[in-house]
């Protein structure tokens, strides 16, 4: 690994991004919440201030089983679609409660391969034999071509493990 001129030798390298909490609830005069996320209500209205309103990874937000929801971009970017329409509503319109809904999660593993977890159907993307090649969107602004595979190495785009219920 280089940092700047200097080369350092090591084995294993872990990158973590957004490991510090928003300090938002300083800018709320409040006390420091457990995980530094801001409480906050179905209708992601900061808890105790009206008007004032949390999303994404700075807001603990509750799930419809009344778990914490998870930090992650497609919560914030359903969270921020929420606010926005609900924000336009005309004053005095009624709204619903915002409710996440999971559409699965994606995990690049390494330069070839990625996991995809859809609830009930885990696909594994890899170059694992001879199989069709598909280009698959990582971010905004990379493409990746990559190989389907299942267990079986059988190819296609096919369901490798389906969880358990």
């Amino acid at each position: 690994m280089w940092i700047g001129d200097e080369e350092i030798e090591a084995g294993c390298i872990v990158w973590g991004a957004g490991v510090k909490a928003s300090p938002a609830y300083k800018w709320l005069s409040m006390e420091a919440p457990r995980g530094g996320r801001i409480p906050v209500g179905a209708d992601l209205q900061v808890s105790g201030i009206q008007d004032i309103y949390a999303i994404g990874d700075t807001a603990l937000a509750l799930g419809n089983d009344n778990a914490p929801l998870p930090a992650l971009a497609q919560v914030a970017k359903q969270q921020g679609q929420y606010l926005g329409r609900m924000l336009r509503a005309p004053a005095g319109q009624k709204t619903h409660p915002f409710s996440f809904k999971n559409r699965g999660n994606t995990a690049v593993v390494g330069r070839h391969a990625a996991i995809f977890d859809f609830g009930r159907w885990t696909l594994r993307a890899g170059q694992r034999g001879s199989c069709g090649r598909w280009s698959m969107s990582i971010s905004s602004s990379t493409s990746k071509s990559v190989c389907w595979s299942a267990s079986s190495g059988s190819g296609g785009i096919l369901p490798v493990s389906a969880a358990p219920g």
